[in-house]
């Protein structure tokens, strides 16, 4: 299933303005870091839940600068992640199953900004971080009867922690992160118009591994 790239104009954009003119910390102070996301997405709709009902596995990746001795930061995260389920059909009393598979893509985008160890004085290998901002999430539909697709935008909130290998000045580190979000206007026609429904949340777990750039 070939899924269009769509959600990564907005954020891309939104990034680089927000390193670029709204960030107050100068580019020299900020270190920079990659990184490979994997885990599950438990997403949760009146049309996902009547369609699928299936937690997706997730892989991603993600870029993200710190600044100011590394107690802010702010990241831009992609996931990718699949889920089959069976077409269903207004029936008695409900929504019911019709045989027919389907398939969905979903494929949400995060830029969030956030602190890193709040109220920490000494620098550690593990820390923690807290931060929110804007989703946004593309998901297309494909089966023996026809392919639809459909994006929406929202917010998300994520807690995480990690683990720099070598100590606090280490290039590498491992963690895991928390991340709740919501998107409206996701679904259109099927399901979503017979429920009236057409958002998308989910609770993201996710294990981290980032390098970082440079010195």
């Amino acid at each position: 299933m070939e899924l269009a790239y769509r959600p990564f104009v907005r954020p891309l954009a939104a990034l680089a303005a927000a390193l670029a003119v709204g960030w107050p910390a100068p580019a020299a102070a900020a270190s920079w870091h990659l990184g490979v996301r994997g885990g599950t997405l438990d997403l949760s709709s009146g049309p996902y839940d009547a369609v699928y009902g299936e937690a997706p596995t997730a892989l991603g990746v993600q870029a993200e600068a710190r600044f100011r001795s590394e107690s802010l930061f702010v990241r831009l995260a992609a996931d990718r992640g699949e889920a089959d389920g069976e077409l269903v059909a207004p029936g008695p009393g409900g929504l019911v199953p019709t045989g027919e598979p389907t398939e969905i893509t979903v494929m949400p985008v995060h830029l969030s900004a956030g602190l890193i160890d709040l109220g920490r004085s000494r620098p550690s290998a593990w820390s923690y971080y807290l931060g929110a901002g804007l989703t946004w999430l593309d998901q297309e539909e494909e089966n023996r009867i026809e392919a639809t697709s459909g994006s929406g935008s929202g917010l998300h909130a994520v807690a995480g922690a990690r683990w720099t290998l070598g100590g606090p000045d280490g290039r590498a580190a491992i963690g895991a992160e928390a991340m709740w979000f919501s998107a409206s206007g996701v679904f259109e026609g099927g399901a979503a118009e017979l429920l009236d429904d057409r958002d998308l949340e989910g609770l993201a777990l996710t294990g981290l591994v980032t390098f970082r750039l440079g010195r």
